[in-house]
């Protein structure tokens, strides 16, 4: 005896992928050495901020002090001021250059909204780790 089984469909289902703010790249890339002590780092978004004074307070400089580079060690924040352009990249600007031969963090913290309504938060805690030269 042989069974068949028939399924009704309404169409197509619809997959929705929700869209989420999260950082693209960060300059200079995880894992740079040799870089300059004038360097400027830079954070790109996928989509423009709410607040450029919120997000600021999500993302900071520290340095972890010399060679090799490792998140297990003490970070000492470094000032920096975050300054945005077009909503969506963020440079972080020293008053003075980093100190030379020395390992650094850029961290970018959960939670900064998008200016888009439809745009979910940036979920996760991002760093990235460079070393200047000599």
């Amino acid at each position: 005896m042989a069974l068949l089984v028939c399924a009704a469909a309404c169409g197509d289902p619809e997959f929705i992928v929700p869209d989420v703010l999260h950082v693209l790249t960060i300059s200079p890339p995880h894992g740079s050495v040799a870089i300059s002590s004038n360097v400027e780092p830079v954070v790109y978004f996928s989509h423009a901020v709410a607040s450029a004074g919120d997000a600021a307070s999500h993302i900071s400089l520290g340095d972890l002090g010399a060679p090799p580079c490792s998140l297990a060690a003490i970070r000492t924040p470094v000032s920096v001021t975050v300054a945005f352009e077009a909503g969506q990249v963020a440079h972080l600007v020293t008053a003075a250059p980093l100190a030379t031969d020395t390992c650094f963090s850029v961290d970018v913290g959960s939670g900064i909204l998008a200016e888009a309504d439809d745009v979910s938060p940036h979920p996760v805690d991002v760093k990235s780790l460079f070393q200047t030269g000599p």
